[in-house]
């Protein structure tokens, strides 16, 4: 079965939204107000599909951003990169798209 952009779109969105729904109750009220910019929503809610709602929430990275410490969470996020104990090399690199 082939199905279009838009019936693929239609398929994820919901999902999408239920992760970053689950997502942002690990961030504080003023983390949510005024360092949650689109940018920052959507990186988390990318490791939240990856890693898990809960090790995306619970993450020093989540901490650290509900802290205030905005390169910290930056920091804490480039530790995401393994898969088992392998480096992933693509991660964290821009990848062109068609």
């Amino acid at each position: 079965m082939v199905l279009a952009d838009a019936e693929c779109e239609a398929l994820l969105r919901p999902e999408v939204r239920d992760y970053r729904a689950r997502l942002l109750t690990f961030f504080s009220a003023e983390t949510r107000a005024r360092r949650l910019s689109p940018l920052w929503d959507a990186v988390f809610t990318s490791l939240a599909i990856n890693v898990g709602v809960a090790g995306a929430g619970r993450s020093t990275a989540t901490r650290r951003l509900n802290a205030g410490d905005v390169p910290g969470a930056c920091e804490g996020l480039t530790w995401w990169n393994k898969a088992g104990e392998e480096v992933v090399k693509r991660v964290g690199q821009l990848v062109p798209l068609p």
